[in-house]
C-alpha cells in the first residue's frame, strides 16, 4: 500500500508488528512538534553534517532519504522544542485539544535512554493514554 504523494522525493517503508493496521481515510494532521535534547539548525551547513555523519557509509539510500527529509523540513519547518521528552511531552499534551489523537514517534536512539528513563517514558505514555488516544511509532532498524 502506498500513502502520500507518489511524487515525493522522500519514500519511507514500514511494517506493522503485533497487530493490524487498517487505514481508511488518513487523519488530518493539526500540528507537528518535535522534542530534542539538542535540535540542530537545518540552515547551518555545519550542524547538518552531524546527522549525516551518523549514517553508515555503505547505506547510501539512508543518506539520500535523510537529505530529502532535511530539504522537506527546511521548506516546512516543525516546531522544535529543546528539552527532555519525559518532562516536555506531558506539558505539551496539556496544551493540545483533548479531541486530537497524539502520535508519538521516536527513533532508535531510544536505546540511549537509561533504563529508568525508558520506564518513565512508558509510564508517562500510559498516563497520557488515559486521557486521550496515543499512537506510538518507533523506528526499529533491522
Amino acid at each position: 500500500m502506498q500513502i502520500g504523494s507518489p511524487n515525493s522525493k522522500l519514500k519511507i517503508s514500514c511494517a506493522v508488528q503485533n497487530g493490524r493496521l487498517q487505514l481508511g481515510q488518513l487523519p488530518k494532521i493539526e500540528n507537528r512538534i518535535g522534542i530534542d535534547l539538542n535540535p540542530i539548525d537545518l540552515n547551518d551547513s555545519d550542524e547538518v553534517l552531524w546527522p549525516l555523519s551518523l549514517v553508515w557509509p555503505n547505506q547510501v539510500e539512508r543518506v539520500e532519504r535523510l537529505k530529502s527529509a532535511i530539504q522537506i523540513l527546511k521548506s516546512n519547518p516543525v516546531n522544535l522544542i529543546k528539552g527532555d521528552a519525559n518532562s516536555a511531552l506531558p506539558m505539551l499534551t496539556r496544551d493540545l485539544p483533548a479531541n486530537l489523537s497524539l502520535c508519538v514517534m521516536h527513533s532508535f536512539t531510544f536505546n540511549q535512554f537509561s533504563v529508568e528513563a525508558r520506564e518513565s517514558f512508558e509510564k508517562m505514555l500510559c498516563s497520557i493514554s488515559e486521557e486521550r488516544d496515543v499512537w506510538r511509532m518507533d523506528q526499529m532498524v533491522i
